[in-house]
Order: C-alpha cells, then structure tokens, then sequence
C-alpha cells in the first residue's frame, strides 16, 4: 500500500481494500437475489434487527469501519441507486453484475481499448434485450406482479386488481391492519417530479407522505412571506408532518432553501412545474389547488396562505402523484364546464383526463413490524416491475435472458484488448442466473458440465427455481421487466468502468 500524507489530506492507493468494500457489498446484495434468495438481518438501530430480502434496504446500510472499503461500499451503492432510480427495481441485478465486472479483470488489464470493447459488447446486449422483448398484456403483468413480489399469488393479485381500477397505484402502511387493501380513491398525475434528491425520503428515491399537506405558490423565487409560513407552520405541527410546496415554474430559490429544511429532518418536499407555457403551468397549478382545497398563493397579491391536503402524495424523479379519497366539488363543477365547451382541443382533453384521474392505494399491514416492512418492499418491488413492464415489455427471466444473449455474442474484435473488454461483458452477464443457482443451492454440476448449453439452447427455456427444473419460462410466469434488467446492465457497466479508472484514493486525516 502507498501512503503519501500531506498538510491537507492523506492519499492511499490502496486498490485491494476498495476493491473488497466494493464486493463485499455487493455479495451481501446477491444472497437476496430472486425467489430462493435469502434473508439478509439487518440492524435497526435501537430497535429489534429486520428480516429482508429487498436489495436496497441490505445495501443501504452497510458500512465498514476501514475507509478505504467503506469508499468501495459507497460506490456500489451509487450503483444500485442509480437503477432504483430509472426503474425502481433490479438492484439486486445491477450488485450482482458490477461486482462480477470487477471480479472477472484484473485492473491491471483495464485501459481504453478494453472500454470501448465493454462498451460495445453492452450495446450488442441492449438490441438483443429489445430483440426479445414482449408487449405485455393484463395476465402478463399479474406474472411480472407475482414474481417480483416473491411468487406471492395473494400480493400480485391485489396489484392487478388496484391497476384494473386507476392508471396510477401508490402503497400506503396501516401497522392496525392485518392483510392488504386495495382502496380506490382519486388521483391526478403529474408530469413534474421532485426538483431534488435531497427530498427523497424513501429507499426507492422517492418521496412518499401519507395525509400530507399541499402548499401551492404562484412565485418563481423564494419570497420572505413563504419561508415566514413555513417554519411557523412547523413550529406548530412538529418536524415530522409532511408538506408539498408545489411552484408555478422550477424555483431554484425556494427550492435551496426548503432543503436547508430538510437536511434538518423537516419532511416537506418540493415540485416545480415543468409544462410547456406559463398558462399550461397557472391552469395545472390551479387545478391542483381544487383537488386538494388549497387556494394558490401568489405573493404580493394574496391576503392568506390556505394549504390544501391529499391523502397520498409520491414525487419520483419525472412526475408526481396526489390522491385523494373524495373528489372535491369545485372540480366536480370544473368538469361539467369543461365537458359542456363545444371546441376541445387536444390541451383541453388532456386536462379533462388528468382531471378525471383514478388513484388507487394499497393499504399496506402485518402483524409485526417486520411482517409489516417486508410486505411493504414485496409490494413495492411488484409495483416497481408493473410499472416498468408496462411501459417497455418483458423478458423470460432477467438472469436467463442475459444467459441466453451471452451465447450469440460473438463479435470478433480486430483489436484484442477491445476483445477483451467485449469477452469481459460476455462472461460478466452470466452471473444473475449463475447466482439464481447458488441461491437455490444448486452448483453448476447440478446440470452436468453443459448447464449453460441447456439453459440457453432454446430463448425462454430455462431453470425456474420455484420448480426446480428446465421448462418454458413464459408458460410458468417467470418473467421480468425489459426496462429493469437493462437498467441494471447500464448501471453496473457504467460503475464498473468508474471503479477501474479510479487512479488514486484520497481521505482526509482525521483532527
């Protein structure tokens, strides 16, 4: 190990250690992987330790006391989060591939040419997975609903039941309930999401706020009324009650200074308005205000500040949702106006769409907090894969389909470090199913010496853990998002390559 310690800071390049914080993080991830992955028991600080098998609640948590793996830990988990928050699953997926990357080559070997071959391999795999993908129907989803929530029938059922009523399905906890609910309540979808990950306050990089309370501004910088308003209003109903601020325009002011907030366990979020023109975002703005009985604010020329209410509010990264369980009159009456116009232009009909708008909630319970908690991620890995499905299709098993691709990669690289790069991806996308073996403690004998060959001969025809056996993975339901295992491929490459171009680690010293 080098060590060079200078008045400001310490260099290490010790590249074993972050190479093993790296990987250790990623193989407590793995163990999880698919239905036969198992538990990991994870500490809950001052209460009782949790039993879970969802990848980003294990990796979230891990630390290690050395700094320099703890640094490799931390990269894993930029990876992993990276997919939660395109997909909003295959984490599992993305540790188990970015730790076999770093596995499979030695650093020593990694240089540009080996890149431009990863890449280009990679990008082979991206066409195969579109190749292969699958426009889903309803029963398809409820096999993509029940098998991202852990072959549970019950929970899938109930996913497909909530998206038969509403296009939009959030989850909600209920620790005085025993079994799960679908409740069906209003809805209005935003294509606006947070205007910071600051705000997240949930594992899935999203923020999530049930009763929570709406404060709608007609204002594109921080104004003194506002933040005046806000920390009396948390004075009075404590850190922990959550907000929306939702703005006219992206209001970088407001929304720096609603952060500071936050980073001091206020649980408000905030959301910018992203239409096309300044009348789209006024009219959203407003139709927002009725849905929820807030009135909008616009300093300078409003008297009060009335703050509106939703039953469930989620902000992802690219849009945001707000329940309801009554619709409001006001925009009862505001349909009727609108229905009754004789010229409706294509702005028009989509306002009367998101006006329209079905939610439904899960309603979430369990016997015991844990029983509760792994409910809740089993819902929400499902909910994650539908929604993912729906957008772009499935594939026969992530694992098996990347098996599959690894056998008709067969480029041949005039350069050979490019071919090394390119045999790197090849090799680096067997390991989901590999693991889905070792999960279901099944070596790769188990097969004979061609388990690969028998996995892979025919697209679809592969192992299903459940069963135990080689069949057709698209008749036993064994199916998963397009969207998520590329997320994760893409993730894991890009982290990968990140890790073998580290070319110093610097810490600062300890005071």
């Amino acid at each position: 190990m080098e060590q060079i310690i200078t008045s400001n800071n310490i260099l290490i390049n010790d590249f074993k250690l972050l190479d093993e914080g790296f990987i250790k993080a990623c193989e407590a991830v793995a163990v999880t992987y698919s239905a036969e992955g198992k538990f990991s028991l994870v500490d809950n600080n001052n209460e009782p330790p949790f039993l879970t098998k969802d990848g980003a609640n294990t990796l979230e948590r891990i630390r290690f006391a050395n700094p320099t793996m703890n640094y490799g830990a931390l990269i894993a988990i930029q990876g992993a989060a990276s997919t939660l928050k395109k997909a909003a699953d295959g984490t599992s997926s993305t540790s188990i591939l970015q730790m076999n990357y770093l596995k499979n080559l030695n650093r020593k070997h990694f240089n540009k040419g080996v890149e431009r071959g990863i890449k280009k391999a990679v990008d082979e795999v991206y066409k195969h997975i579109a190749d292969l993908s699958v426009t889903a129907t309803r029963e398809d989803l409820l096999k993509i609903a029940i098998t991202s929530c852990n072959n549970n029938v019950e929970m899938g059922e109930l996913i497909m039941k909530a998206y038969d009523f509403a296009d939009a399905v959030e989850l909600v906890k209920n620790d005085n309930r025993e079994h799960a609910i679908v409740l069906e309540q209003s809805g209005m979808i935003l294509d606006s999401g947070f205007s910071s990950v600051f705000f997240c306050n949930s594992n899935k990089l999203n923020y999530e706020a049930k009763d929570c309370a709406v404060l709608c501004v007609a204002s594109w910088k921080k104004d003194p009324e506002i933040i005046s308003y806000i920390k009396s209003f948390y004075k009075s109903n404590g850190m922990k009650f959550p907000m929306l601020v939702v703005t006219e325009r992206e209001n970088n002011e407001l929304r720096d200074n609603l952060i500071e907030f936050k980073k001091i366990g206020i649980n408000i979020a905030h959301v910018g308005l992203t239409a096309y023109s300044e009348f789209d975002n006024v009219t959203l703005l407003s139709d927002i205000a009725k849905l929820t009985g807030a009135s909008v604010f616009n300093p300078g020329s409003t008297e009060e500040i009335v703050l509106g209410f939703a039953d469930k509010i989620v902000a992802r990264d690219a849009n945001t949702t707000i329940t309801v369980s009554k619709v409001p009159d006001a925009i009862t009456d505001l349909i009727q106006d609108l229905e009754n116009q004789e010229n409706k232009d294509n702005k028009l009909e989509v306002r009367l769409k998101r006006l329209k708008g079905k939610a439904a909630l899960i309603e979430v319970g369990g016997l015991t907090p844990g029983s509760l908690r792994e409910a809740y991620d089993s819902f929400e890995d499902g909910l994650a894969s539908v929604r993912t499905t729906k957008e772009n299709g499935y594939v026969a098993g992530g694992g098996s389909t990347l098996l599959f691709i690894s056998t008709i990669l067969n480029t041949k690289m005039k350069n050979k470090e490019e071919q090394r790069g390119y045999d790197l991806v090849k090799k680096t996308i067997k390991s989901p199913f590999n693991q889905l073996l070792k999960n279901s403690n099944r070596k790769s004998s188990f097969f004979g010496t061609d388990y690969e060959k028998k996995c892979s001969i025919q697209y679809g025809v592969s192992y299903d853990a459940k069963k135990d056996e080689i069949c057709n993975l698209f008749q036993s339901g064994v199916i998963d998002s397009t969207k998520a295992i590329k997320t994760a491929l893409e993730s894991a490459t890009n982290v990968a390559i990140n890790m073998y171009s580290i070319g110093v680690i610097i810490h600062f010293p300890k005071m």
